[in-house]
């Protein structure tokens, strides 16, 4: 227990002297901001820090980290509202992973905020937090927590700027620096000694002269460079104003050539469309010319294949006929051979004569050879005729056997006309009569070869007709394709036509928006200006000339200090100037009042 109080004491009186020391050299020094770079404000967070986590219960989590304060500020979070944005920037902090770094975090921000205060003497009136997280023996749990509490309220004069993002939260060192305190003896002791210790009375008026010397000279710099940086952001906006007026007045060109296009395309297509039209007129008359066309010759192309049906059957009944006088004939050679029999007693008789009789069976010989001839150039011909001629072709061949045994005839009469004696003359009416009817059958295949040519003079007719029927169709389907061909075409057209539209309609859009955004423009120029003269017109209060809050009227005293507003120099309590921004002059935020705070969050464009 006697550790327990000890280790309190001596967090109490070094909480003290941090709090102090930070408060009188920033007041002493009469500069109320403060920044990383001050080594007082970075031991007042160490030991901030060891206040805190002073008699934690040491209970580890699931992941294996100890207890921090941050967990604590998580459990008032249903108590103190205003928490909840402090700690949620502080969870959106990816770079920072542990409790530590959570807590160091979050101990800046609530400084920078001035609501550790705050916090602290509400922490102490929910002692069931307070007994939730700590041990019995712990700095929070004690009346010293009072003291410590009461003490932040002075920690309100200053202003922090402080870059949290920057610094390695997580790694940075908790030992207390004891020699700062320990260079000129009890810094408790002295500042009670220097209050009440004599002093010349011209010492404190010089030095409190070269303060105020100093602050008029860094206030004159800090609105020179705040004239000059809104003298840059007025030419940039100029600068702006002038690239938008160019690319409004080439946006302007480019639609009026657009329209112009649109205006010759609009032309063509009715020309098109004209011209589309006579066409489709036109192509529609020749389609129905080719068809009558084509209906003709189907028509003659029908006549014909009657007349053709015609002339087959007519052949047809020929070659009946023909088959039936080659049966006679063989019936004639049976009773030849029945006479061959009585003809072989007159053999003797009819040598004298074979030789005159062979002249006339070589020249018969011959003429069957023409048949012969003539037979096979009728079947080649038959043979290239259409599918319908193959009956004929087959008969004419039966035609050819029986010539054949003819033939076959002939040559046994040959040997049977030594023998013809007493029918010699018979014999010769006989041969008489076979040549008329060799004759006859000449005639009739001379005229069925003059058939075939006509028929195949027809033919090749046809095949001319249809020949120029089929390039008449292709020409019709080529005019066709064309016609397909123009009407996507017509279509692209179109598509193009309603892309132009759209084009049009984008561009006078995005010429409104021009528009808009050049009056936007303007209103900020206008704005800027405004508040260019406002702050030329600005001066850095005087702190003794001052009694009274410019915004509330209230009396300063002790308890409610004066605040200078960084952005229009006038002088305000600490509830009236309760805002933090940063500004043209300063990288950090700085205290701004409730006026200036408005006005510069108001949007461009509104008054």
């Amino acid at each position: 227990m006697a550790e327990h109080v000890i280790e309190r004491s001596n967090l109490l009186n070094t909480a003290k002297l941090a709090i102090k020391s930070l408060i009188e050299t920033s007041m002493a020094s009469g500069i109320t901001t403060v920044d990383d770079s001050d080594e007082q404000l970075q031991q007042f967070f160490v030991v901030m820090e060891h206040v805190l986590q002073h008699g934690m219960k040491q209970k580890r989590n699931i992941i294996g980290q100890k207890r921090t304060f941050f967990a604590v500020a998580e459990a008032m979070e249903k108590y103190i509202p205003g928490s909840s944005e402090t700690l949620l920037s502080v969870r959106n902090m990816s770079a920072i992973r542990t409790g530590l770094g959570r807590l160091r975090a979050w101990l800046r921000l609530v400084v920078m905020q001035k609501k550790l205060a705050d916090f602290a003497r509400e922490l102490l009136d929910h002692r069931d937090v307070i007994e939730e997280w700590y041990e019995d023996f712990a700095f929070m749990c004690t009346d010293d927590a009072a003291v410590i509490a009461g003490m932040l309220v002075g920690l309100t004069v200053l202003d922090c700027n402080l870059d949290i993002r920057g610094e390695d939260l997580d790694n940075q060192s908790t030992v207390i620096n004891f020699s700062r305190f320990l260079k000129e003896g009890n810094y408790l002791t002295r500042s009670g000694q220097d209050a009440s210790g004599g002093g010349g009375g011209g010492g404190v008026n010089s030095g409190m002269s070269q303060t105020d010397l100093s602050l008029l000279l860094d206030q004159k710099a800090y609105l020179e460079e705040m004239n000059a940086k809104l003298q840059n952001t007025v030419d940039d906006l100029q600068g702006r104003l002038s690239v938008a007026q160019k690319c409004n007045d080439k946006l302007q060109a480019e639609l009026d050539q657009t329209a112009d296009r649109m205006n010759t395309i609009s032309e063509k297509h009715e020309q098109f469309v004209h011209s589309s039209s006579d066409q489709h007129a036109g192509m529609d008359k020749k389609l129905e010319a080719v068809k009558k066309d084509i209906d003709t010759e189907r028509q003659t192309y029908e006549s014909a294949r009657q007349g053709l049906n015609e002339m087959y059957s007519a052949v047809q009944k020929q070659l009946e006929t023909e088959i039936k006088m080659r049966e006679e004939v063989e019936r004639e050679v049976e009773v030849q051979r029945s006479l061959k029999t009585e003809s072989e007693t007159a053999m003797q008789l009819m040598e004298r004569s074979v030789h005159e009789k062979q002249d006339m069976i070589s020249s018969l010989r011959r003429q069957l050879d023409d048949v012969k001839q003539a037979n096979l150039s009728m079947n080649e011909r038959l043979q290239k005729g259409e599918e319908t001629l193959k009956d004929k072709s087959s008969r004419l061949d039966m035609l050819t056997i029986s010539h054949s045994r003819v033939t076959a005839d002939c040559g046994r009469l040959e040997g049977e006309v030594a023998n013809f004696t007493q029918r010699a003359e018979a014999a010769e009416d006989t041969l008489q009569q076979l040549s008329t009817r060799f004759s006859d059958l000449e005639a009739k295949k001379a005229a069925a070869d003059a058939d075939l040519v006509i028929e195949r003079q027809w033919r090749s007719s046809m095949q001319t007709e249809q020949q120029q029927q089929r390039m008449k169709l292709q020409e019709a389907s080529m005019e066709l394709e064309q016609l397909r061909a123009i009407k996507e075409s017509f279509v692209d057209l179109q598509r193009k036509y309603a892309d132009l539209q759209e084009l049009c309609s984008g561009q006078e859009q995005t010429l409104v928006e021009l528009g808009d955004r050049l009056q936007l423009s303007k209103r900020e120029t206008e704005d800027f200006r405004e508040r260019s003269d406002q702050l030329k017109q600005s001066a850095w209060a005087d702190d003794k000339q001052v009694t009274s809050c410019r915004q509330c009227n209230s009396a300063f005293s002790v308890s409610r200090r004066k605040h200078h507003c960084r952005q229009c120099g006038l002088i305000y309590c600490h509830a009236c100037s309760d805002n933090q921004m940063v500004l043209a002059a300063s990288s950090k935020p700085v205290r701004v009042c409730d006026h200036c705070y408005t006005l510069l969050l108001q949007p461009a464009g509104k008054s």
